[in-house]
């Protein structure tokens, strides 16, 4: 069939690139670009850093404005929800009753922060981050009240916004339920060194604690703990995770799994004519059994790229690997790969310090890595994860033995 016309259902990072890559491709058709934030597509890692610190302005985090919208013919639908599919006559509905027919859909819904249940959440000084109009309002209130700052969650997202927070001038206190901060994705010892950097620029840590409720006090707030404490605070922060915005999805009859909308390899739903990418989808990657949702700017990108190519007719087979990075106060964290069960370890320290810590599979094939302020050493060790190469423990962790080296030399599993 013909494409005629493509509706990209979410106007984030996948679908920002969706949108320019199917331009850039020479698709001709028409292309229309439906989003539920005001703004032109940004990237969101630096609405925890450089936004809340106020080292980038709003406009550094645009992928593609609204005048080069414009100059590729895209059509625009901001600050528009789509509430329906009906794929029977191939349209979306949007709110306020408009219906945009569509050839090819796809659907860049991305995730919400996840709210918990806890009472007191909807006080006005209880924030999220997960939009840039989150990140400017957290911004204003810690600036203009640098008060004690209680973040809820010790991910990613949590640990980021609390250095940010410390870097602000702010007292902070991190709450996770876990054992350990950002447990789902690292292993114990990085989740040591993590802990450490955080308490030893005064952030205070409870784990295992959770919060049961929030209540107005006579000055700011106050958190009850599962630990029997009440802690005092000026502004709470909500970061317990991402929640796949599939709701569009599974009302459409859809297959969502894992919380998202599983995709092929050429990131195609169940029905033909739809596709999915960015953080709501699910699907395979490299190195794994199983499906899996990345929630990460790169998999936004390069899935992004990727479905265009496929609506495009191009050889798509997208099965990435996971990765993701980090900036908390000196540290710059880079992981690729799948860090759990590693039958083997190896962890080589580079001169200035920095270090690359490797997980290896009972034959030696090289699954993950985690680097810490590795610099250009960390492009060599994700090529070795990324091709699945094997290299012994002992080589990886010599400095002495260039990355470089044993990325050429090594045979692929």
């Amino acid at each position: 069939m013909t494409t005629n016309r493509v509706v990209i259902v979410g106007a984030g990072q996948a679908g920002g690139w969706a949108a320019r890559t199917l331009r850039d491709e020479g698709y001709q058709g028409s292309i229309v670009l439906v989003g539920a934030e005001t703004h032109a597509p940004y990237e969101r890692p630096p609405l925890s850093k450089e936004i809340l610190l106020g080292q980038s302005e709003p406009e550094a985090l645009t992928i593609v404005d609204h005048a080069t919208l414009e100059s590729l013919n895209v059509e625009t639908r901001l600050g528009a929800e789509a509430v329906a599919i009906e794929r029977t006559t191939q349209q979306v509905v949007l709110t306020g009753g408009e219906h945009l027919p569509y050839d090819k859909l796809i659907l860049c819904t991305g995730g919400r922060a996840r709210q918990l249940p806890i009472p007191g959440m909807d006080d006005e000084r209880v924030h999220t981050l997960r939009s840039l109009d989150d990140a400017l309002r957290l911004k204003q209130a810690l600036t203009t009240r640098p008060g004690h700052v209680l973040v809820i969650g010790g991910g990613w997202i949590g640990l980021e916004v609390a250095a940010s927070a410390r870097q602000l001038g702010c007292p902070v206190t991190i709450v996770e339920f876990a054992d350990r901060v950002c447990q789902r994705s690292i292993t114990a010892d990085v989740s040591e060194v993590l802990h450490d950097l955080h308490t030893s620029q005064q952030s205070r840590i409870l784990l295992g604690t959770q919060v049961l409720a929030i209540n107005a006090a006579e000055q700011g707030l106050s958190a009850e703990l599962s630990n029997g404490q009440t802690l005092q605070c000026d502004h709470v922060i909500m970061a317990a995770g991402l929640l796949a915005n599939d709701e569009l999805a599974r009302q459409a009859g859809l297959i969502c799994n894992n919380h998202g909308i599983q995709v092929d390899g050429q990131c195609r739903t169940n029905d033909p004519a739809i596709y999915a990418a960015g953080d709501v989808a699910v699907m395979e990657t490299a190195g794994a059994p199983g499906l899996s949702r990345l929630e990460s700017w790169q998999n936004a990108q390069d899935q992004g790229m990727a479905v265009a190519r496929s609506i495009l007719g191009q050889e798509v087979e997208y099965r990435p690997t996971p990765m993701l990075w980090s900036q908390q106060f000196d540290q710059f964290i880079q992981i690729a790969g799948h860090v759990h069960g590693g039958a083997i370890t190896a962890m080589r320290t580079m001169p200035n310090g920095g270090t690359l810590r490797f997980y290896l599979t009972a034959d030696e094939v090289v699954a993950g890595v985690i680097g810490m302020n590795a610099g250009r050493d960390y492009r060599f060790a994700k090529q070795l994860v990324e091709r699945g190469l094997r290299a012994g423990a002992a080589d990886l962790a010599d400095p002495g033995i260039p990355l470089k080296q044993l990325a050429a030399t090594n045979l692929v599993a």
